[in-house]
């Protein structure tokens, strides 16, 4: 188990890791982060752990801005030395609220929760993967574009990128040229392989062999750089996706 500790008072984050590792669980403490800013430029930058532990009043405000700039689909055990927070701590993923000092019997239960918890979430997303597999449609192998008099069937694979410019679609080859297709991009990110191409915002789709890197701009944006050779416009992940295409890029 990963687990992310959110706190800002360096005696209290090294208390918790005791605390933690006293239990005698298998886990791994993945991060010790002081504050709003950093937290979210590691949760924009790493893959998600499988719980956060959080301090509610952190050096640069409270922890709920977090929430706020990035979508958090982790688990969340908040502590805290004031029981005001409880009600808006429980709107945000929380799986339990633990005022300081924590102790090790009150964490331990806190965890036996969260084991809980995930276990049945765990076997649900097991079931419905299975389901997803025995329902799922064909994809789409190739695309029929129009050159001139001619046409020539591509295939998906060839792709790099999809996009939609002055209401046309266009998909864009791993040779570097566009030709307009007849689907649109909603249509497309049914058609086409979740594990091949992954739509970073509302006019673009995206093809794994075609990505270079992701770089981090100005702490709450992604953007994608395509491979050498290849058009390097504004690939950029909305806010909303940003979870989700880390996810799709870690599988």
């Amino acid at each position: 188990m990963k687990i992310l500790i959110v706190e800002d008072e360096q005696p209290a984050a090294d208390r918790m890791v005791r605390l933690l590792r006293s239990t005698g669980r298998p886990l791994e403490i993945c991060g010790v982060l002081p504050g709003i800013e950093q937290t979210v430029n590691w949760m924009m930058t790493h893959p998600d752990p499988d719980l956060i532990i959080m301090d509610i009043r952190l050096e640069d405000g409270l922890c709920f801005e977090i929430f706020e700039t990035v979508q958090v689909q982790v688990p969340v055990i908040f502590t805290t030395a004031y029981d005001s927070y409880a009600i808006r701590a429980f709107k945000v993923n929380s799986v339990d609220y633990l005022l300081k000092p924590v102790s090790e019997e009150e964490l331990g239960m806190a965890l036996d929760k969260f084991d809980r918890l995930y276990m049945i979430n765990k076997a649900y997303n097991f079931v419905w993967e299975q389901v997803k597999k025995d329902f799922a449609p064909t994809m789409k192998e190739r695309f029929l574009v129009k050159i001139a008099n001619k046409f020539r069937s591509i295939p998906a694979s060839e792709i790099a990128l999809f996009y939609s410019e002055d209401h046309t679609t266009f998909l864009y080859t791993q040779e570097g040229k566009s030709y307009d297709i007849e689907f649109p991009i909603q249509k497309l990110e049914e058609m086409l392989s979740p594990s091949q191409f992954f739509r970073i915002n509302r006019s673009q789709i995206i093809g794994f062999k075609a990505i270079s890197e992701v770089v981090t701009l100005s702490g709450t944006k992604l953007k994608v750089i395509l491979k050498d050779g290849l058009r390097q416009g504004d690939c950029i992940v909305s806010r909303e996706r940003m979870n989700q295409f880390k996810q799709w890029m870690n599988r």
